[in-house]
């Protein structure tokens, strides 16, 4: 199924040919973050289901690396990390998301 987000605009910034971009979708107190692949150049979202079952309050990728992160409401609050694939947009859990060397450094009194 595809659905028309901008029906028969076309972005400024779209060259035409561009690569489909993946889009994540979660809702406020929501239990799943699904994925959709968006065509800027005839502005259509064809989803791909359900990418991550859990509480989603918010989402936000990675600037330069396939990694997604989802927070939730709960009480409390909980980010996780996950790693996306570009070709397919499935999402994959990550508990190998280090710290940057100069945070990971005991301090000793």
């Amino acid at each position: 199924m595809t659905v028309p987000m901008l029906a028969g605009t076309h972005s400024a910034n779209a060259a035409s040919g561009t690569k489909p971009e993946l889009l994540y979708i979660g809702t406020w107190r929501g239990t799943q973050v699904n994925g959709a692949w968006f065509c800027p150049d005839n502005g259509t979202m064809t989803p791909f289901g359900i990418a991550a079952a859990l509480n989603s309050s918010w989402q936000a990728a990675h600037p330069s690396k396939p990694v997604l992160y989802v927070g939730s409401g709960d009480a409390g609050g909980t980010v996780s990390a996950f790693r996306a694939a570009p070709a397919t947009g499935a999402l994959t859990a990550s508990t190998d998301l280090r710290a940057p060397s100069w945070r990971r450094t005991s301090r000793r009194a």
